[in-house]
Order: structure tokens, then C-alpha cells, then sequence
């Protein structure tokens, strides 16, 4: 069974403003690499959700996906 990955406002603008720094920063090679390492984990996710970690003080899951980026996630059953 897979699960619906839905995007908050605050995730989407997140989302684009780091797209955004990458491509000033960087080149487009690496927001598409960006991206598809977002999608990629989003799709682990929506398959298993609980891969990532619970943090009990925030009350929200998160994946770490590299060094410099960390997915953040509610789970609504």
C-alpha cells in the first residue's frame, strides 16, 4: 500500500527557495539532482513511512537525505 504525500505551504516555499539557492550557487545539473533526491525519498516514504525518525519533543518525523538536507513529516492516519 502506498500513502499520499501531501505539501504544506511551508514546504513548497521551502522547497523552492532551496531550488533556488542551488541553481545561484550551483547549475541546473544540480537542482535536477536536488529534486530527484527529494522525489526519491518522497516515494520511500510513501511506502513505508516509518523509515524515518520520531523526534518525541517536536512531534514530527523526519529523513535525513544528505548532509546538507533533512525531509520533515506528519503522519495522519
Amino acid at each position: 500500500m502506498r500513502y499520499t504525500v501531501n505539501w504544506d505551504i511551508v514546504a513548497i516555499e521551502s522547497f523552492i527557495a532551496e531550488s533556488k539557492f542551488i541553481l545561484k550557487k550551483w547549475n541546473q545539473k544540480e537542482v535536477d539532482n536536488f529534486e530527484h533526491l527529494v522525489q526519491l525519498n518522497l516515494d520511500r516514504i510513501s511506502i513505508n513511512p516509518k523509515i524515518g525518525t520520531f523526534n518525541k519533543f517536536y512531534n514530527i518525523n523526519y529523513l535525513v537525505i544528505s548532509k546538507q538536507t533533512t525531509l520533515y513529516y506528519n503522519l495522519n492516519d
